[in-house]
């Protein structure tokens, strides 16, 4: 079992990873191989994986799972069964968090609301105490000063302005469907609803679509590794309310 879970995965990698495949199996009669967000191979290392792709040896699998389809190279979609998984619904997953992690049903809305229909992914938030990050991010970029401390907390740690670039798209999407006249019921940040329905009105809706568009920007120049500390300055002053 080989895992590639980086932020790139680069050629070296591709050609260890091979290496491992050519060696017979111990333990089982199957070798099985995941790269883990397979849109994070470069040109060079998807490459690289193309003729092991097209003749694998007869006692290896290798399963590439990618959210974004759409960034895989072709030569290397070509080569391989594509299989769609689809998320639960948010109710069947808030039911699940229920009864089988004891989450209250305020927690488990929450978590199902940022968890993409995943249960997995769900439970990892869990565990990492998500529900006070993400009311953390939240206060930090909507309800405080205009200073820079908010971003300063998360630039030292790429993963964490990740994580908060997530935290404040749905934080915004679910303003934006207020707006809209959705139901409360279908908003993510069903622990702070009535901070959500108080200053729905206070952005218009064009300041919300271009607040979720320079997230969706900086989270591209984010997967480029480029700085992105101006462009969450800019955030911070678009979102602050003080």
């Amino acid at each position: 079992y080989e895992q590639a879970e980086e932020l790139s995965i680069k050629i070296q990698k591709v050609r260890e990873l091979i290496e491992r495949i050519q060696l017979r199996p111990y333990e089982a009669r199957r070798k099985v191989v995941i790269i883990k967000n397979a849109e994070a191979l470069t040109t060079e290392g998807a490459n690289a994986l193309l003729k092991t792709l097209e003749e694998p040896t007869a006692s290896s699998l290798l399963i590439l799972t990618t959210a974004v389809p759409e960034r895989i190279l072709d030569t290397v979609k070509s080569r391989c069964h594509a299989v769609p998984f689809f998320g639960l619904s948010r109710s069947a997953l808030c039911a699940r968090l229920e009864t089988q992690d004891g989450l209250l049903p305020r927690e488990a809305a929450v978590l199902s609301g940022y968890a993409d229909g995943c249960y997995g992914k769900a439970a990892c938030l869990h565990r990492e105490e998500f529900i006070a990050l993400k009311n953390e991010i939240i206060e930090q970029f909507v309800f405080s000063g205009a200073d820079e401390a908010a971003v300063k907390a998360v630039t030292a740690d790429p993963e964490k302005i990740r994580a908060a670039l997530n935290i404040l798209f749905v934080w915004f999407k679910d303003l934006l469907l207020l707006q809209a006249g959705a139901d409360p019921a279908r908003l993510a940040n069903q622990d702070r609803i009535q901070d959500v329905r108080r200053i729905s009105t206070k952005y218009t809706k064009d300041q919300l679509r271009e607040i979720l568009d320079v997230i969706v920007d900086t989270k591209k120049m984010l997967d480029a590794n480029l700085n992105v500390k101006i462009p969450l300055l800019l955030l911070k002053e678009k979102t602050c309310l003080n």
